[in-house]
């Protein structure tokens, strides 16, 4: 078994959830429990057997990810509603959701309104570390770090290529094992992997 049903609180017939949910592309992966909890949990899904965990997760699907780790289900599907009777366009049922849960995003203060308007023109596009990092620190009500609370962000290599908007907010996720570095740097213009996006939500 993947994990134990004991782990899954909340979840209906946990034991049955755990036997159905089996992906092709994990195997030896090295996020394999994470991805799996994430599935379990209903955070994150696979499509016909598979989760891709190397593909990048959109700024769409990252916004959404964290609202629904922050509850805002009820409030994105609303808005969603209330974006199209007011006009709102979408190609297809992804950008109908993603429409309300970047707005619902946007009143519990994930994404700050100036970020808006960026994050929809290019909802498809890879989220980045630095934006996850964010996104995650501001859903989990997290404190900006400051100062001496800065020490581990300030240690890693690339730094400064951090958004300046962002770095007290990056400091507070490192602090708190949010997110984390690799090989000494950031990396805070990577794309973020659908394995990363699940390691991510299982620290959250």
């Amino acid at each position: 078994p993947v994990a134990s049903a004991a782990e899954y609180a909340g979840v209906q017939n946990p034991e049955s959830v755990l036997s159905a949910v089996k992906f092709k592309d994990v195997s030896g992966h090295w996020a394999r429990l994470p991805i799996y909890r994430a599935a379990v949990l209903g955070i994150m899904q696979g499509s016909g057997g598979y989760f891709r965990p190397d593909s990048y997760v959109t700024k769409e699907q990252a916004i959404t990810i964290i609202a629904g780790l922050k509850g805002l289900d009820e409030k994105a599907q609303q808005a969603a509603a209330e974006a199209a009777a007011g006009g709102a366009k979408w190609r297809d049922v992804y950008e109908y959701w993603g429409n309300g849960y970047i707005r619902a995003a946007v009143e519990d203060g994930i994404i700050k309104p100036e970020e808006q308007q960026s994050v929809e023109s290019a909802r498809r596009s890879p989220a980045t570390r630095q934006e996850v990092a964010a996104w995650m620190a501001r859903a989990l009500d997290l404190d900006p770090a400051y100062g001496a609370q800065q020490q581990r962000l300030f240690s890693m290599s690339d730094w400064r290529r951090i958004n300046p908007a962002y770095m007290s907010l990056i400091a507070a996720a490192l602090n708190e094992g949010i997110v984390a570095g690799t090989g000494g740097a950031f990396l805070p213009e990577k794309g973020v992997t659908r394995a990363e996006m699940a390691v991510i939500a299982d620290r959250a």
